[in-house]
């Protein structure tokens, strides 16, 4: 069975491990254009039903419809390839940013708070420095 309030619905958030050392290493310019075209690939990267935004100044969240727990690791491994592979031209040197993922997947009884306490702890669970790409589809039950 499904959840009522959310069925067949994915929450994917994804952002960037170390846009700050970015930032600092490149300046503002060269950070808000990574973002730029990280936002863009993910716009893209999403059925027109799908709503993409922004959750804070370095990470994006999606709510992809008609997408159930049976595709979540595929649709995140995918998205994260994707948008692994955004990168900016910055001074002749080809610029890109290590970033993490979670989702998870409508499960019966959820609200939008128990659906983003679980994206939460799956993407911070992934959040790294050492600059390695990492997701986390969190589905079934726990």
């Amino acid at each position: 069975p499904r959840s009522t309030l959310f069925p067949y619905t994915t929450l994917f958030r994804s952002g960037t491990n170390d846009l700050s050392e970015f930032r600092a290493r490149y300046g503002q310019g060269a950070a808000r254009s990574i973002l730029q075209v990280l936002a863009r690939t993910l716009r893209n990267s999403v059925w027109p039903t799908d709503v993409v935004g922004t959750w804070n100044d370095s990470q994006f969240i999606a709510i992809l419809m008609g997408c159930g727990e049976d595709a979540l690791h595929a649709v995140s491994a995918r998205m994260l390839r994707m948008l692994s592979n955004a990168t900016i031209t910055w001074w002749g040197e080809q610029l890109s940013v290590a970033l993490s993922t979670g989702c998870t997947a409508a499960r019966p009884g959820d609200t939008v708070k128990t659906m983003l306490e679980r994206v939460r702890a799956g993407f911070e669970g992934n959040m790294g420095t050492d600059g390695a790409q990492r997701s986390a589809a969190t589905g079934g039950a726990n």
